[in-house]
């Protein structure tokens, strides 16, 4: 008898699933359960598949222990409100971190903002840390009017 005939019955949570005896025991990556190979149509799952997947099944498969920044982002949005906080605008809303940690998505940290106060809010802190770096440094008398009509605000 040539050994790729050889199967060994066991019981699994499911239903009886034969197991190649040379199939080593794998646990899921993520919920550590043993690993089975599965039936598709009827027909045992292609043993290089098996011996390759690290994970039991979609669910676990899909699991990210620590989520992209879009993830993030996304988590982000779904505390946006429906107006900007700033100007009362409708459209084209951003969810912005009032901390900049894109990680913290606390509800206090969110505030919903239209797209042209969430770009003037960015330039306020782009300012206000430029003007603490030059502290007492000497600035040309334009630069520093400039500088005086943005620290008044952006228009509305």
């Amino acid at each position: 008898m040539s050994r790729s005939k050889l199967l060994l019955p066991f019981v699994s949570s499911e239903a009886w699933v034969t197991r190649w005896i040379d199939d080593p025991v794998r646990l899921c990556l993520v919920c550590e359960e043993p690993l089975t190979r599965k039936r598709f149509n009827g027909r045992l799952e292609d043993r290089t598949r098996f011996l390759s997947r690290r994970t039991c099944g979609q669910s676990c498969g899909n699991f990210r222990p620590e989520p992209s920044l879009d993830g993030y982002r996304s988590r982000a949005r779904k505390l946006r409100g429906d107006s900007c906080e700033r100007c009362s605008k409708t459209t084209d809303l951003h969810a912005h971190h009032v901390n900049g940690d894109v990680t913290d998505n606390r509800a206090e940290n969110i505030e919903t903002v239209c797209a042209s106060c969430h770009i003037a809010g960015h330039w306020a802190e782009k300012r206000t840390h430029a003007l603490r770096m030059l502290g007492n440094a000497v600035v040309p008398q334009q630069t520093r009017f400039a500088l005086d009509l943005l620290s008044q605000g952006a228009p509305s």
